[in-house]
C-alpha cells in the first residue's frame, strides 16, 4: 500500500482531491489538488462544485457564488474554519480508497460529500450525494471518517457545505451509456426493494448505483449515492451491495465495464 500524506489546504482554498495515480503498475504516493472557492455553488441541496460530466450525474448551470464563505440556510462557516476541521483527516480519507483500489485497480471516480454542521461544530449529518467510484466500502469508509470531524461553531446557526473528492483509477474501464446499462440490468433492479425490509429502514429515493463488470459478466464492485435529503441507510446499502454482487450480467469480453442506473427515481 502506498504511503499516505496529509493534504494541506492553502487558506484561500476550500476543497480537496485525493488522487492515487498509476504508472507502469506501480503505486504512487497520494497527492493533493485544491479548488478555488469561486468554484463552489449554492443551491437547495447546499454548495456544490462544478466538475466534468459523468454519465447520470449532471451538474446545475447556476451562476457561481462569489461569496468566500460557505453558507447554509441558517448559518455559515468560513473556508479557513472548514480547512481546520478537515486537518488530520486527509490521510484517512485517502486510505479509504487505497485499501480497496490495491486489489481493484479499475476503481476510480468522483465522490461528493454533503455536510450539515450543527451549532456546536459537530457533524450533524453527511451524505454521499454524488458518486461514480462504484465501491460501497469506499463510500461507507469516507462517510464514517467524515462523521468524526469537528469544526468551529458556525455563525448564525447550522451550516451546509460540500466536499468533492477525486480518485484516479490505475486501470481504465469502459463507461456504458445509461440506456445500455438499464437494458443490461432489466428487472434485476427490483430485487433491491427487498432490502428496506431486511434492513428495517425506509426505502431510499433517487439512488444512483455504479457498478463494474468483469470476466463473464460478474459484478466486481458496486457503490451508491443519493442527493435526497434522507440519504441512504447503511444497512440498506450493505444489503443492496450483497444482492448486486450476486448478479451475472453481460460479459464485457476481456475488459472492465463501468455502468450505472437509477433506483427508485423521483
Amino acid at each position: 500500500m502506498p504511503r499516505n500524506e496529509n493534504i494541506v489546504l492553502p487558506l484561500a482554498l476550500l476543497a480537496i482531491g485525493l488522487v492515487v495515480p498509476g504508472c507502469g503498475g506501480a503505486e504512487k504516493t497520494s497527492e493533493s489538488a485544491a479548488v478555488d472557492v469561486n468554484e463552489i455553488e449554492q443551491d437547495d441541496e447546499g454548495p456544490t462544485r462544478r466538475r466534468s460530466r459523468v454519465p447520470g450525474m449532471d451538474d446545475d448551470d447556476d451562476d457561481d457564488d462569489d461569496d468566500v464563505s460557505i453558507e447554509g440556510l441558517k448559518g455559515h462557516l468560513d473556508p479557513y474554519d472548514i480547512q481546520v476541521g478537515m486537518e488530520g483527516h486527509s490521510s484517512a480519507l485517502a486510505t479509504c480508497f487505497q485499501v480497496e483500489a490495491k486489489h481493484k485497480k479499475f476503481l476510480g471516480g468522483q465522490v461528493e460529500l454533503s455536510f450539515t454542521i450543527a451549532r456546536d461544530g459537530t457533524v450533524k449529518s453527511v451524505r454521499a450525494t454524488k458518486s461514480s467510484v462504484g465501491s460501497w466500502p469506499v463510500e461507507k469508509c469516507l462517510l464514517a471518517e467524515s462523521r468524526t470531524m469537528k469544526f468551529k461553531k458556525p455563525k448564525g446557526g447550522e451550516a451546509d457545505f460540500s466536499l468533492p473528492l477525486d480518485f484516479e483509477a490505475r486501470r481504465s474501464a469502459n463507461w456504458w451509456t445509461e440506456e445500455k446499462a438499464e437494458g443490461a440490468i432489466g428487472v434485476l433492479a427490483k430485487e433491491l426493494s427487498a432490502c428496506s425490509g431486511e434492513a428495517g429502514s425506509a426505502e431510499p429515493r433517487n439512488v444512483w448505483v455504479t457498478l463494474y463488470l468483469g470476466n463473464r459478466g460478474v459484478v466486481e464492485s458496486v457503490g451508491f449515492a443519493s442527493p435526497h435529503t434522507a440519504g441512504i441507510d447503511t444497512a440498506w446499502a450493505d444489503c443492496a451491495q450483497s444482492r448486486v454482487r450476486a448478479w451475472t450480467l453481460v460479459d464485457p469480453l476481456g475488459k472492465i465495464a463501468k455502468l450505472g442506473f437509477r433506483y427508485n427515481p423521483e
